[in-house]
């Protein structure tokens, strides 16, 4: 059970520290999203 939570929470790190090298290489920007939506109203 110990290896179990070890490795849920190793593979949450990992996403986390890795998700905002990926969304600048995709080029978005979660900060853009909402100002675009707001040119649009």
């Amino acid at each position: 059970m110990g290896i179990t939570y070890v490795v849920v929470i190793f593979s949450i790190i990992v996403q986390g520290l890795t998700i905002g090298p990926l969304v600048k290489r995709l080029g978005l920007s979660i900060s853009e999203v909402p100002a675009k939506e707001e040119d649009n109203n």
